[in-house]
C-alpha cells in the first residue's frame, strides 16, 4: 500500500514542500522523510479526511519543523511572502488573534486550510459550496496581509 501511495502522491507532496522550502535537495529528503513517516503512521489513519490530505498535513509538520530547525525563511499562502521561521510561534499568535475577531465560518474555513483540507473538502464538511469556500479564504489572505503587514489592531 506504501508503494501506491507514494507513486501516487509524490510528485505532489515534493511540489508541495518545494513551494514551502525553495531548495531542492531539502525538498527530496523530506518528500522522502514524509513517506517514511506516513509509512510508521499508515495504521493510525483514521480516515476522517482523504488520505491525501492526511498525507500533507504530515509533510507541513515535517516541513515546517526542519526549517525551524535550520532557521530557513519560510513562505505560506495565508501570510506575507516571507517570514522567518525563528518568529513563526510569535506570528502564528498573532495570526490567530487576528483571525479570532472574524466571523465564525472564517475561522472555521481558515483552521480547515491551515490544517491541510481541500476547497472541496471544506465545502463539503461545510454543506457549502466550494467557491464560497474559496472566497472566504481569499478575503481571509486578504485580511491578514493587510493586518500583518500594518501590525495593526481591529478596532
Amino acid at each position: 500500500m506504501i508503494e501506491e501511495l507514494y507513486e501516487l502522491y509524490k510528485k505532489d507532496v515534493y511540489y508541495y514542500i518545494y513551494s514551502l522550502c525553495h531548495e531542492k535537495e531539502l525538498s527530496e529528503d523530506l518528500t522522502s522523510e514524509t513517506f517514511y513517516q506516513v509509512m510508521l503512521s499508515l495504521s493510525s489513519f483514521q480516515g476522517k479526511s482523504q488520505i491525501k490530505t492526511w498525507i500533507f498535513s504530515i509533510a507541513r509538520h515535517i516541513t515546517f519543523q526542519e526549517m525551524k530547525k535550520r532557521k530557513i525563511e519560510i513562505s505560506l499562502d495565508v501570510l506575507p511572502e516571507q517570514i522567518y521561521v525563528e518568529d513563526y510561534t510569535l506570528l502564528m499568535n498573532e495570526v490567530h488573534r487576528y483571525m479570532d475577531k472574524q466571523p465564525e465560518i472564517y475561522k472555521k474555513v481558515f483552521q480547515l486550510r491551515l490544517e491541510g483540507y481541500a476547497f472541496d473538502e471544506i465545502a463539503e464538511k461545510l454543506k457549502m459550496n466550494p467557491s464560497s469556500i474559496r472566497v472566504i479564504h481569499h478575503r481571509n489572505k486578504l485580511y491578514l496581509q493587510k493586518k500583518l503587514k500594518r501590525g495593526e489592531e481591529d478596532e
